[in-house]
């Protein structure tokens, strides 16, 4: 199971990470190639451009799981 605020990474050498934003109350995926640009989760929340936004948790899971897989993006 894909888990929130846990960094993946995924076969196309990309890393992604989902998060809750607690100030709209919805799931954002972020994607970046580095490590060390997903690794402050405060600055993301704050500053960062989400790849994708989702409502609830199990579609943000189903595409996190493409993209880990390398099906998608």
């Amino acid at each position: 199971m894909i888990k929130l605020n846990h960094i993946y990474g995924t076969k196309n050498d990309y890393f992604i990470v989902i998060m809750r934003n607690p100030e709209f109350e919805c799931y954002e995926l972020y994607v970046s190639l580095f490590l060390s640009n997903l690794q402050d989760f405060d600055y993301l929340l704050k500053y960062g451009h989400p790849l994708l936004t989702f409502d609830n948790l199990s579609d943000v899971r189903f595409y996190a799981r493409k993209i880990i897989d390398g099906k998608v993006f």
